[in-house]
């Protein structure tokens, strides 16, 4: 059975903002990766003790340390899809949801439970997943090298900051665009190679930032309305998922583009099944 995995963006996610006289792309012409990583919180160790990482996203790390409550835009350069992502945090409560065209899912953490969740199936899961990492801890926590150069521009109005993480075979540029006056972070972003495709630049783009956590998400009760999809048994989930393709239209020529058929939906994890719903 083909196997595929939707990376929940876990983040405080930000996209494309012009920044008129600032902003310059540059050819980066390495193999560029995605690096699973998510986005802005961060309760990690002072910051004033990793000797690599910059002003700006030492104090922005520290801003969010309290909670906060942000919205942001996720584009692409390869592509027309427009993502909206909202992320609140405090403490150990984290919500974050991912709104798309066809539909909206995410995850929340709270009282040391985190679940998975569908709106546009109407199903949740309980996992082990950790939603309070974000993008600013993993590079506070790796301490990242500093670049000399920025896919963007420091200019009177904003300061850039990009790091580097070298995998074995690629490497992720992450860069950070702040206010220069206020030092908050604008936004920032990711270049990588994804699928055949090189110089992919994912940019998100903050639209509205608060440093406090908005409590209104942090309660579960909505989960009560959906279905546990991890409660199911084999022929209850294979009913299920067959219900919710009818439902939106997918058929089994549909399935067959990932070696699925329905037969599968007996034993099929809820990240295959999401991805199916948002890819189909």
């Amino acid at each position: 059975m083909h196997r595929f995995s939707r990376f929940l963006c876990v983040a405080l996610a930000v996209s494309v903002l012009t920044i008129s006289g600032c902003e310059k792309g540059k050819d980066d012409k390495s193999d560029i990766k995605k690096s699973e990583s998510s986005v802005a919180e961060s309760k990690t160790e002072s910051v004033s003790e990793v000797s690599n990482i910059g002003k700006y996203l030492s104090n922005m790390a520290e801003k969010l340390s309290n909670g906060y409550t942000m919205h942001c835009t996720v584009t692409t350069s390869n592509s027309d899809k427009v993502i909206k992502l909202t992320r609140a945090v405090n403490g150990e409560s984290v919500y974050q949801l991912q709104e798309e065209s066809v539909g909206s899912y995410g995850i929340i953490s709270v009282d040391g439970n985190t679940y998975n969740f569908d709106n546009a199936a109407g199903m949740y899961q309980k996992t082990d997943a950790d939603a309070r990492l974000s993008i600013i801890e993993e590079v506070i926590n790796r301490n990242l090298p500093m670049s000399d150069e920025c896919d963007y521009d420091s200019c009177e109005d904003v300061q850039t900051e990009q790091y580097i993480f070298a995998g074995e075979s690629y490497i992720t540029n992450i860069c950070f665009v702040f206010d220069k006056k206020s030092g908050d972070l604008q936004k920032y972003s990711l270049r990588y190679s994804v699928e055949g495709h090189d110089d992919v630049i994912e940019t998100r783009t903050i639209d509205k930032l608060q440093y406090e956590a908005d409590e209104k998400y942090f309660d579960i009760a909505f989960l009560e309305n959906m279905t546990d999809f991890g409660s199911l048994n084999d022929e209850d989930r294979q009913t299920f998922c067959k219900k919710v393709c009818t439902d939106r239209g997918i058929t089994d020529t549909d399935l067959k583009q990932f070696n699925l058929r329905q037969e599968d939906f007996k034993d099929i994890e809820f990240s295959t099944f999401l991805n199916l719903i948002y890819t189909l």
